[in-house]
């Protein structure tokens, strides 16, 4: 399948149940919440300018991210998982790959809602979408983040010196790089 077949099969699928949470496709009334959830700290984690206005993050979500879930817990969104999708062939190789990336809101942290988000993710990429190969990362300051990636078998595959500036911080910071592989008989 093509990155676009992928992406339209992925939007297909209604909803993934997992513990206690549910990752619902993302729908354009759900940047409302997802907006008040972006502050400043939440978007120097996951590497995203701070949203200005919804018409900015469904601009953002529509155009820079491939497959968008929100995380459900209780009837309330407490949170988001992204795959960018890296797909291509051509007739010397094929590359199906994807990053991944999450937050869940400040006033819903430390419950295990990420683990179970990202495990159910790695689930569905690699089984339904025949992904072979995922990459996540965290900034080397954020061990809740760094342990949810470790916790769904990821091994960190290096550190990246001095990734990005973290304006709050006034410094460069390092990022951790971790790397999941499988292989599809």
């Amino acid at each position: 399948m093509s990155k676009q077949e992928l992406k339209k099969y992925a939007k297909k699928q209604k909803r993934i149940f997992i513990g206690s949470i549910t990752l619902v496709p993302y729908r354009t009334s759900d940047a409302k919440v997802l907006l008040g959830m972006l502050d400043r700290e939440v978007c120097e984690q996951i590497g995203w300018d701070q949203p200005k206005n919804l018409r900015a993050l469904q601009f953002f979500l529509k155009n820079k991210v491939s497959l968008f879930w929100v995380l459900y817990a209780d009837k309330r969104a407490v949170g988001c998982i992204f795959l960018n999708l890296k797909i291509s062939e051509t007739t010397a190789w094929k590359k199906r790959a994807a990053n991944l990336g999450y937050f869940i809101d400040r006033t819903h942290r430390n419950k295990g809602y990420a683990s179970l988000a990202v495990s159910a993710i790695v689930d569905f990429a690699f089984n339904k979408l025949g992904i072979v190969r995922m990459i996540a990362g965290c900034l080397v300051h954020n061990t809740y983040s760094k342990r949810v990636i470790e916790k769904n078998g990821f091994r960190l595959i290096g550190i990246e010196r001095k990734y990005t500036m973290v304006k709050s911080l006034g410094t460069y910071v390092n990022h951790y790089l971790f790397d999941k592989v499988i292989i599809h008989s």
